[in-house]
């Protein structure tokens, strides 16, 4: 037994140093939670009574432990967790404790460690290092006798000497030296002088918010920061400064993904308000302040006021603005922020770098190249400071290291996309333990995930080295990995699944594509196999080269050589440059999703190949096409008529229509106007769906006007009514709109008549 470190000597160093704490405790769960109940003690003497802490533990094995006896000590679940800290985030909370015993959740993990406050600390309990990777986890059910994941896990924590370690055994506790924690604390600024710096870097960010309101209109400010670096205390000091200096009255909203985010928005108006007051010799009491509002958070100062609304109701009720502010625009899906972006002007759009929130990158691989196109003037701010706990954290670069929050996709290669042979591409399949053994392997897989794809959370670290199917295929050029896929193979139902699925309202984790066919009515889609693209990323410098159809066609004969699966396809949100991508490369859309996607806004479509000789098959997946044709228009008519207009051609591609004469001559009379739009509308109707079905549609509506194409293809496809379509394309009124639909209309015949 070694003496423990002096905890309360150490707190008050973080303190002082503006850092935080990790400490590890390996061994028997009751004895580990003993260990954390004393340390948790010295460290909590030394916090603000009104700091919250958090035990994320089984609840029984909590309410047994010491802990209970913890002032302000809460106990969550890893479900509950989730939810808790998001609520949580950009406010401080004490102490987190995390018992790996009752399951170790890597977006807990992430999303929680962005709430701990400068001066305290996680706590993590664990096996022994060497025992926890074979610990059954149910925060993953398909894992393996010995997960790789958690062998990283261990690895990490073992090699970070600034983590305080302690080994529980039955004679007595063995405590890690210290002496690299004090010797890096030590060689730290303090906190005030820090803190100068930090408030330099936000005093900047802070001018250009203000200036987005008071500048040039059609300027938005994007700001991009890692957690903790004051996002919401930025803009709420630059928000009290417009309140306080508006000559006129002035209206500003916040919208974010949950009320609760903005809360320390809304704090730090109050405080900068107050401070504003004060130096100007007024006395506080000059405006209202309720941020406890059950109905919304709002402030009125003067005439002026700040007030949240949700996303939602933003879009619905369309508020004269002076200004508006958009909190982790990251977790907005990207149709609502190009509906805010048409509505508004003045806007400032905060986001989280990549990570702990789960939210990806759609906001900069979706929404930025729109901004760019629609207000090019828009600028960046970035905060780059950390405002709640200094540069150095100890706790930011362990969770960093472990779940790869910060990898950075920085590949150099000699050859260019314009040089690119794709016989030069060497395809490969590495296996889960490679990667565990080949860091460098795992950081360039990861990384090239995370730059491509908008949905990347911490668990697909964990699918990715312990889910007992996936495949990782990749291509490399030089040397180097510059496309991967991710491959799950799903479906297969035993005769006994199969009776389940189909006597009891239930479904299978995982298996989407068995069960979204099986749902649509094939009940001997339950028996094949799925090989299904969990994801697809080709690196931003080689995209359009080819790379990821190379790779998605060598995929198929693996799949087809190993006998891996009977169909090969993917399910993803509905855009139509991913849709013509897949339809490009030989898979054909089965499925239409009746729900948008809660990332991206956007409908789901699912594709699929048939891999399999078997008849039997063969005819279930024809069946399965034929059902998806026949069912599009009813669905596009009254499920899905808000779908994007744009994606029509892609949905009707390879679709067959009986057009006749008589058609083609009641669309003629119409274009003469010698025929109402009522009496030929469904002559229009099969006239465009049979013609979006056309091979060569793509060239004809390339020389179109883009807005004139959307708005045939609202009203005819989507029966939008005319008064929805004279607001959203801002006609005068239904004449206006008839016009262009003739003057298309006799261009779409005049094409006919040339084929």
């Amino acid at each position: 037994m070694t003496r423990p470190p002096d905890f309360s000597e150490l707190t008050l160093l973080a303190q002082a140093k503006h850092q935080r704490l990790v400490v590890h405790i390996e061994g028997h769960e009751s004895e580990a939670l003993e260990q954390a109940y004393s340390v948790a003690q010295k460290i909590i003497a030394h916090q603000p009574q009104s700091l919250s802490h958090f035990s994320i533990c089984d609840e029984q094995v909590f309410a047994a432990s010491a802990l209970v006896k913890l002032n302000n000590m809460a106990c969550l679940n890893s479900s509950q967790a989730v939810n808790k800290m998001r609520h949580l985030l950009g406010r401080d909370a004490g102490l987190l404790i995390i018992n790996a015993y009752s399951g170790f959740n890597a977006n807990v993990l992430g999303i929680s460690s962005g709430c701990i406050s400068a001066g305290a600390a996680l706590i993590l309990i664990t096996p022994e290092i060497s025992q926890w990777p074979n610990l059954k986890d149910s925060d993953a059910p398909y894992q393996q006798d010995r997960s790789r994941y958690l062998q990283r896990c261990a690895d990490i924590l073992s090699s970070h000497q600034c983590v305080i370690h302690a080994r529980v055994f039955a004679q007595g506790v063995t405590w890690s030296e210290t002496r690299p924690l004090l010797k890096q604390l030590s060689t730290l600024a303090d906190k005030n002088s820090y803190l100068e710096l930090a408030y330099s870097n936000q005093k900047n960010v802070v001018a250009a918010i203000s200036h987005v309101m008071t500048g040039h209109a059609k300027r938005p400010l994007i700001i991009e920061a890692d957690r903790g670096r004051g996002k919401s205390a930025a803009m709420g000091i630059a928000v009290a400064g417009l309140l306080f200096n508006a000559v006129e009255p002035v209206e500003i909203v916040i919208t974010a993904p949950q009320k609760a985010a903005v809360e320390t928005f809304f704090l730090h108006v109050e405080q900068e308000l107050q401070r504003l007051q004060s130096d100007a010799g007024m006395e506080h009491g000059s405006f209202a302040f309720d941020v406890k509002d059950s109905a919304q958070h709002s402030i009125t100062y003067q005439q002026s006021q700040v007030y949240f609304l949700v996303i939602d109701q933003l879009i619905l009720q369309r508020p004269k603005l002076s200004l508006l502010l958009i909190d982790e625009a990251a977790a907005i899906p990207v149709a609502q922020l190009k509906q805010l972006l048409n509505r508004y002007t003045r806007l400032v759009f905060a986001t989280t770098v990549f990570g702990y929130e789960g939210n990806g990158r759609g906001f900069s691989l979706r929404f930025l190249p729109f901004l760019a196109k629609k207000m090019p003037q828009y600028k960046n701010a970035s905060l780059a400071l950390p405002m709640r706990w200094s540069e150095g954290d100890v706790l930011e670069k362990v969770i960093n290291d472990l779940l790869l929050l910060d990898v950075e996709r920085d590949l150099q290669l000699s050859v260019a996309k314009t040089d690119v042979n794709l016989k030069d591409a060497v395809f490969s399949v590495f296996s889960q333990q490679q990667l565990l053994q080949q860091p460098p392997l795992l950081t360039s897989i990861f990384s090239l995930l995370v730059a491509a794809h908008y949905q990347t959370s911490g668990d697909d670290l964990r699918v990715l080295l312990d889910h007992p199917d996936i495949h990782i295929a990749c291509l490399s050029l030089g040397g180097e990995i510059v496309a991967v896929v991710l491959l799950m193979i799903e479906g297969g139902f035993s005769a006994e699944d199969q009776n389940i699925l189909k006597t009891q309202a239930r479904r299978f984790r995982g298996h989407l594509l068995a069960q979204q066919c099986f749902h649509a009515g094939f009940d001997v889609a339950l028996k094949y196999r799925y090989a299904r693209v969990m994801r697809i990323a080709v690196d931003a410098s080689f995209q359009g080269a080819g790379l990821g159809g190379k790779l998605l066609h060598q995929l198929g004969s693996y799949i087809g050589e190993k006998n891996l699966a009977d169909f090969y396809g993917a399910s993803f949100a509905a855009e139509t440059l991913v849709l013509r991508f897949w339809q490009a490369n030989d898979f054909q859309l089965c499925q239409l999703g009746s729900r948008k996607d809660s990332s991206s806004g956007l409908y789901t479509v699912a594709v699929m190949q048939c891999l399999s000789t078997d008849v039997e098959a063969q005819e279930f997946y024809l069946a399965l096409i034929r059902q998806w044709h026949a069912d599009l228009p009813y669905r596009l008519l009254t499920q899905v008529n808000d779908i994007q207009p744009e994606l029509l051609p892609a949905l009707f591609a390879s679709y067959k229509a009986d057009v006749d004469q008589r058609d083609l001559h009641n669309v003629a009379e119409y274009c003469a106007q010698r025929r109402g739009y009522e009496v030929i509308q469904p002559s229009i109707y099969r006239l465009v769906q049979g013609f979006l079905g056309h091979g060569d549609v793509a060239d004809w509506i390339a020389a179109q006007d883009h807005d004139k194409i959307l708005l045939l293809l609202d009203a005819v496809l989507l029966n939008k009514p005319w008064q929805a379509l004279t607001h959203h394309y801002k006609y005068n009124g239904r004449k206006a709109i008839e016009a262009q639909f003739r003057a298309v209309l006799l261009s779409l015949l005049t094409c006919l008549q040339h084929k």
